[in-house]
């Protein structure tokens, strides 16, 4: 994961049209790397004939794959909201990259450059076909069921409000969110819900 020439060929479905002008700017690229960790039982194992996403080990960091994810620009100051960039779904195991508009797209408000952090959506579709099948998850514990919080990295650690934001985000680099050591995120909740058992289903290149 550290290794910079091994991330730079990824890419990501866009799946939400981005705001474009006539008079096209410098686009702005973010990658990422999204992770989850296995709890799951009821999956084959890797001796299974067929088997596309085998069952690791408990604990094990398993790469999300055809999973849906909102990029937005983080924004602090006092009545200015975030703006939402766009949507995207991890078309593989590596690391993805998403690239989109920004001087002359409407959510960029003037600012230069964005502070650009992840939200996991809650849905996932199959990879390599145009009419795959998508999955949102839904809470039944209220009536009627309804799509769970989205999972945000806006606000970082206690020491580090923006240790998951690509901060400042120029033309012309790589801007990553989750720098090293980890170079990802990681999901944990979700792991344990039926929905990630059907995700594992579903995901496959």
């Amino acid at each position: 994961m550290r290794m910079l020439s091994a991330r730079l060929g990824l890419v990501l479905f866009v799946v939400s049209a981005l705001d474009h002008s006539t008079a096209r700017a410098a686009t702005r690229t973010v990658c990422f790397q999204l992770k989850f960790v296995e709890d799951r039982s009821a999956c084959p194992d890797a001796s299974t004939p067929g088997a596309r996403r085998p069952c690791g080990a408990t604990g094990d960091l398993m790469p999300a794959v055809g999973h849906y994810v909102e990029l937005w620009d983080k924004d602090t100051d006092a009545g200015d909201p975030d703006d939402k960039i766009g949507t995207w779904v991890k078309a593989n195991q590596s690391a993805g990259c998403a690239t989109f508009e920004w001087e002359q797209a409407s959510h960029s408000h003037g600012e230069t450059n964005p502070d650009v952090y992840l939200q996991y959506i809650n849905m996932v579709r199959q990879t390599g076909c145009p009419g795959c099948v998508k999955i949102t998850s839904l809470d039944g514990n209220v009536s009627p069921p309804v799509p769970p919080a989205p999972t945000t990295w806006r606000e970082g650690t206690a020491t580090d409000p923006d240790a998951y934001v690509a901060v400042d985000c120029t033309s012309g680099s790589y801007c990553w969110i989750a720098n090293a050591p980890l170079w990802y995120l990681r999901l944990t909740s979700q792991a344990r819900w039926q929905f990630e058992l059907c995700c594992w289903i579903l995901r496959s290149t």
